[in-house]
């Protein structure tokens, strides 16, 4: 099983027993502290990356770096990914714990990028065409990205719906190319 697999793993059982114990509030929390501490000291990150090379280690690093910045139930977690060896799990399991979020949530968030402010029937659209994709109900930020110059991509869950001019053009291309001669 992949570090990724086994970080999805670890994120769906401490979600569980969050949400079945009702401490979801604080393990969203614990998430955000972890992935801030990973962005601001890429020692800890590396520490953790190196895992079998802290096998011996793992415990006291887990008491000392996580234990005292995050709740009981996020730490005796870390802990345990510690003492199964699985030290390099622990960066993953922000992201990770965040897809299981999304996963069990009634919502999906969409993020529709486009070149400038998108007018309400395109944003109803897209939101339509997700929720019957998706049997969610979608919550659809926008974002402007003048590079678009036209068109839009909307992003949810891991997907990608491009209907840029950038993407329009270069498809195109390709279908020309295929046709018979180069460009």
């Amino acid at each position: 099983m992949s570090l990724p697999q086994v970080a999805r793993c670890y994120a769906r059982a401490l979600h569980e027993t969050a949400r079945d114990t009702g401490d979801l509030p604080r393990v969203v929390d614990d998430m955000a502290v972890l992935a801030s501490l990973f962005q601001d000291l890429p020692d800890v990150l590396a520490w953790c990356r190196g895992g079998d090379s802290h096998a011996a280690t793992a415990g006291e690093f887990v008491r000392t770096a996580f234990l005292p910045v995050v709740g009981p139930l996020t730490g005796k977690t870390l802990q345990l990914a510690a003492a199964n060896g699985r030290l390099p799990v622990i960066p993953l399991l922000p992201p990770a714990f965040e897809a299981e979020l999304a996963a069990q949530s009634s919502t999906v968030r969409v993020t529709l990028e486009t070149a400038q402010p998108p007018d309400d029937e395109l944003v109803a659209l897209i939101g339509a065409r997700v929720a019957d994709r998706t049997g969610r109900r979608p919550e659809v930020v926008n974002a402007v990205v003048p590079a678009l110059v036209g068109g839009f991509r909307a992003f949810w869950q891991s997907r990608l719906w491009d209907c840029s001019a950038q993407a329009q053009l270069a498809a195109l291309r390709r279908r020309l190319t295929r046709a018979g001669g180069p460009l």
